[in-house]
């Protein structure tokens, strides 16, 4: 068998997802209304998710990506202004169900069947696939079956891997990990029994690069697009997709999170992402598509 046996996973991701979101950190909130008013929609993020979102402008300060366009447009239907605020990813959904402080959370989020009983999520408006992002020549490539470079979870055995905090990474690599040795799981100082690999959180994606760029972990697992922002200028790492074997990746969908009793904003949101999808030019790329390579700044 395998170190990283991808059938049991299959089975048990519905329930990892499920208490992944669970845990909750503590936070309070401290104030009453929302900033802005009525004349405004008050959207949080992680702004360390390129090219979703991520500091940038011409100060270097804003907050920009595709899923700020998308806010954008939503705000221009419904002719309010977009305010946005850099939180915790994962704190996001928690605000988002409160309600108190913001109406809605666009970060690259997954939709799994847990989040959706604190929040609602909009369409479907990307399909990514996780990465791993290690230092050049560090692990030996394999070939798909439709011949695609790619890395095995296998191959992680033994590493310490780098995740964002309460992301899918952070899932799949826990869910790897702990999965191989159901009646030993859990050992000292957090490491797991069976693949002698040990998942690191970290607060944000760009700060699971820096660690691998110190010697600090061996790798980062991330969604596709922010692995390949991360390494755009990074000359001594490359990242590839992962694999259980040549016939079988990981997948998962995207959708912009609102607050249950907003349903005039989920409204707008669909109608902005439905038209973004419809809207195709003559490359053949949809609008999100378009942005995304705007952001790349292909």
């Amino acid at each position: 068998s395998t170190l990283f046996p991808y059938t049991t996973l299959f089975r048990s991701l519905a329930a990892l997802l499920t208490v992944a979101t669970v845990i909750t950190c503590a936070f309070a909130f401290t104030a009453c209304d929302k900033k802005g008013g009525d004349d405004t929609i008050v959207c949080y993020t992680n702004a360390f998710f390129a090219p979703f979102e991520y500091y940038g402008g011409a100060s270097g300060t804003e907050i920009v990506g595709v899923d700020i366009d998308i806010m954008n447009k939503v705000g221009e239907k419904l002719g309010k202004k977009v305010v946005y605020e850099n939180k915790d990813f994962a704190t996001l959904i928690d605000y988002v169900q409160e309600g108190k402080l913001c109406d809605c959370a666009a970060a690259g989020f997954t939709i799994t069947d847990s989040r959706k009983e604190k929040v609602n999520f909009s369409v479907e408006y990307y399909t990514s696939v996780q990465y791993v992002i290690v230092k050049k020549g560090t692990l030996t490539t394999n070939t798909t079956s439709d011949g695609k470079q790619c890395l095995f979870w296998s191959q992680l055995a033994g590493k310490k891997i780098g995740v964002q905090l309460d992301t899918t990474g952070n899932i799949y690599v826990a869910g790897e990990i702990s999965g191989w040795d159901a009646e030993n799981p859990t050992a000292e100082d957090g490491q797991l029994v069976g693949t002698g690999a040990k998942c690191v959180t970290l607060d944000d994606a760009q700060l699971a690069f820096e660690n691998l760029k110190k010697g600090q972990i061996d790798c980062v697992v991330v969604d596709e697009l922010p692995a390949k922002y991360l390494i755009k200028n990074s000359s001594d790492c490359e990242a590839y997709p992962l694999y259980y074997d040549k016939d079988t990746a990981t997948e998962e969908k995207y959708g912009i999170a609102v607050n249950k009793n907003n349903t005039q904003l989920l409204e707008a949101i669909n109608s902005v992402l439905n038209e973004l999808l419809s809207t195709v030019n003559e490359a053949g790329e949809n609008g999100i598509e378009q942005l995304v390579k705007k952001h790349f700044g292909i």
